[in-house]
């Protein structure tokens, strides 16, 4: 076995274990998500342009970082019956996961780095065609319909002061 794709591998290890206090230490209120680059972009029709790409019957399948570390990262599931706060928190989350896999992208570039030629190559494209960028589409497609489950909820008479 190579010792370039030992050492890549290692260097994912890393990553992966600094990436979750990073993405905590992210100021999300500098992370707005109606701005670019995390509001929609034209062709992604809101997340329509995901669901061509199959990502119901695959986004639940993927590790999900927030049922492991259940104290640090908050919960994914929100519904009408919760506080427009927590939707809103929420929103900001899918920014910071989409910017923390979007910097580990540009940081994976580091094997070419550690390992040259093609097996670094190839360790590298999959550390980021596989094991991040499913993660920013995730969160591309789930953050329009946070936005949508947001208005709705604002748009709802609120129940009378008891």
């Amino acid at each position: 076995m190579s010792s370039g794709w030992l050492k890549c591998l290692m260097y994912m290890a890393l990553l992966g274990v600094l990436a979750t206090p990073a993405g905590r230490l992210i100021a999300k209120a500098r992370l707005d998500p109606d701005r670019f680059p995390y509001k929609s972009l034209p062709f992604e029709a809101d997340g329509k342009f995901y669901e061509k790409l199959g990502i119901r019957r695959w986004k639940d399948l993927l590790p999900d970082m927030s049922r492991v570390l259940t104290r640090t990262l908050p919960e994914k599931k929100v519904s009408l019956r919760d506080d427009g706060q927590r939707m809103e928190a929420l929103i900001h989350e899918t920014c910071v996961a989409e910017c923390v896999h979007g910097i580990l992208c540009v940081l994976g570039l580091g094997m070419l780095a550690i390992w040259p030629g093609p097996g670094g190559a190839v360790v590298t494209a999959a550390y980021i065609l596989l094991g991040n960028l499913p993660f920013m589409l995730i969160q591309r497609y789930n953050r329009p319909r946070l936005r949508r489950l947001l208005e709705k909820k604002q748009r709802r008479p609120k129940p009378p002061a008891t």
